[in-house]
């Protein structure tokens, strides 16, 4: 087995050999992007799977490109599926997202919100996750966006329903039994726990 860092190295080279030759990149198996943010422009994204050898992705909106990744998901099947997003912190947030949900959206996130994880707005969002039986998609940066992961077992009791999908500085750090929330993306090798 590799860890991250390996992987990611290893991915690289791949991609840079294949780039050099000009050529697409083949992976040995169907590869699955679970974190595309649309972009801006004609077919940037099928160009994105094409150079980066995926198969398929997850199109993960910000908000005001809800619209473009539903569309494109409706124009290429094949290729892309879309998470729904809304500002959790508006009063309206729930109705919007049950919408997209109604509309194809097959989750919700990535949610980035300067919230508590335990927090109203958030157990709104995870009620609706279990009602309707997504996934929602978490940025977990402490003190930025999504804070208090070290809640996290005790809202996945409170929520068995809902799947939780965890991302970014905070989620990477809490892989180890050793964390400072102090630091951004750790460095050091992750820590077993006793």
């Amino acid at each position: 087995m590799i860890d991250r860092r390996q992987f990611v190295s290893g991915s690289l080279a791949m991609l840079s050999a294949s780039r050099l030759a000009g050529q697409d990149v083949q992976w040995p198996s169907p590869v699955l992007d679970v974190h595309l943010h649309p972009r801006h422009g004609d077919d940037r994204e099928i160009d994105h799977l094409r150079g980066a050898g995926i198969t398929r992705a997850v199109l993960l909106p910000s908000l005001g490109s809800q619209e473009r990744a539903r569309d494109l998901a409706i124009k290429s099947p094949a290729q892309f599926s879309w998470f729904g997003n809304a500002d959790v912190r508006l009063p309206d947030a729930i109705q919007g997202l049950r919408g997209q949900l109604t509309s194809g959206a097959i989750g919700m996130g990535e949610l980035k919100y300067p919230l508590d994880i335990d927090g109203p707005e958030m157990r709104r969002v995870y009620d609706l996750a279990a009602e309707i039986r997504v996934p929602v998609l978490m940025h977990y940066q402490e003190g930025a966006f999504n804070s208090g992961i070290a809640r996290l077992p005790a809202l996945l009791k409170a929520y068995p329903k809902t799947t939780f999908i965890g991302h970014a500085n905070s989620w990477w750090a809490h892989i180890s039994a050793e964390v400072d929330d102090k630091v951004g993306y750790p460095s050091a090798p992750s820590k077993r726990a006793a």
